[in-house]
């Protein structure tokens, strides 16, 4: 499902930019988490 949601972006040529960051962020604020948690 996901793999033809992103097909769909790819083919209107939508910048993934953005999407890549947000999951960045997502990402280090779940690893500062973790490391907090402990």
């Amino acid at each position: 499902k996901h793999t033809k949601a992103l097909e769909e972006i790819v083919a209107r040529n939508v910048s993934l930019e953005p999407i890549t960051g947000a999951v960045k962020e997502l990402s280090a604020a779940a690893s500062i988490a973790s490391v907090e948690a402990k």
